[in-house]
């Protein structure tokens, strides 16, 4: 965490930045039905090994975080995991998009997939969520990765 300060949702947020790449980032969502969200400003994560831009309003929608009924008591659907989910989503977004337009191979969809997990994983550490909830997290989202790769092939 930069500077060795804690982050926080108004104070240091690296590595999640405003779309100017200054602190604090803002996380602001507009809520579309139920359950689904857009983003209203962009936000930029760079933890200086992956650098992305999740995107306002750009036809992509989240969750925040696809939480099974039975979890819920334990891991709510929004909280300190909400920037590393916006991350994940985005990624996830970009993958599809890339498989849909014939610009990556299956193979190569689920090596990113993976890739997009262990950011999920390195992004809510950042975010100061508690270990066990995002080992949690993450081994949910693994194992829909990994059902995701059975399906495409």
């Amino acid at each position: 965490m930069a500077g060795g300060n804690a982050w926080s949702f108004d104070g240091p947020t690296a590595p999640f930045f405003d779309d100017h790449g200054e602190e604090p980032a803002r996380f602001v969502l507009r809520q579309i039905d139920d359950d689904r969200f857009m983003v209203e400003e962009p936000v930029l994560y760079d933890d200086g090994t992956t650098s992305l831009r999740v995107p306002r309003n750009e036809g992509v929608s989240t969750d925040l975080a696809s939480i099974p009924f039975f979890m819920a008591w334990f891991v709510p659907v929004n909280g300190r995991h909400t920037p590393a989910a916006l991350v994940h989503d985005t990624m996830l977004d970009n993958i599809r998009g890339s498989l849909r337009s014939g610009d990556i191979s299956v193979s190569e969809a689920a090596r990113l997939r993976t890739g997009a997990d262990d950011v999920f994983l390195v992004a809510m550490a950042a975010t100061g969520v508690p270990l066990l909830r995002r080992g949690l997290m993450h081994a949910a989202v693994t194992m829909a990765s990994r059902w995701a790769r059975s399906c495409w092939s």
